[in-house]
């Protein structure tokens, strides 16, 4: 590719963006680009922040990590990291959310106006420093909520 553009956010957990190119490219960039000749450069924090992740993510520990991340979708079988669990009602949902918390679970109840209404749900993101062990603990809270009926079957509305 002649020029690579990312964002050094989400996923890296840092800040800023980059673009990679020719020289010639980056001559321009820096002359004509009114967005760049008007910025702020980065604080050096966030741009320290940014090279190390790039460093983890291309490590083998960065390997491993996306490996567990991997491992805990397969486990909790969804198409993401990001997993609802539809509740319904928006104070049934902050009720469940509560009783996650009692047993050191954070899981939190997302309500209208970011959801439509009715559809409240607890939303679950997985994480590569979660440990297999986590994983049972929050899918153990998880299956007794459901067992009690907490969560709207999927594919159906209450």
């Amino acid at each position: 590719a002649d020029v690579v553009i990312g964002t050094l956010g989400k996923a890296f957990g840092a800040a800023g963006a980059y673009v990679l190119g020719t020289a010639a490219l980056v001559d321009v960039l820096w002359n004509r680009a009114r967005s760049l000749v008007f910025s702020t450069g980065l604080p050096v924090p966030a741009l320290a922040a940014g090279l190390a992740a790039v460093r983890l993510v291309s490590s083998g520990e960065g390997t491993t990590l996306r490996e567990r991340l991997e491992r805990h979708r397969r486990t909790i079988d969804s198409a993401s990291h990001i997993v609802p669990f539809v509740v319904g009602d928006d104070r049934r949902a902050v009720a469940a959310m509560n009783r996650l918390m009692e047993a050191g679970l954070l899981v939190q109840a997302i309500r209208p106006p970011t959801v439509p209404v009715g559809t409240s749900r607890l939303r679950l993101s997985l994480s590569a420093a979660l440990t297999d062990a986590d994983l049972g603990q929050i899918m153990g809270a998880l299956d007794a909520l459901e067992a009690e009926g907490w969560f709207v079957p999927r594919g159906t509305s209450r």
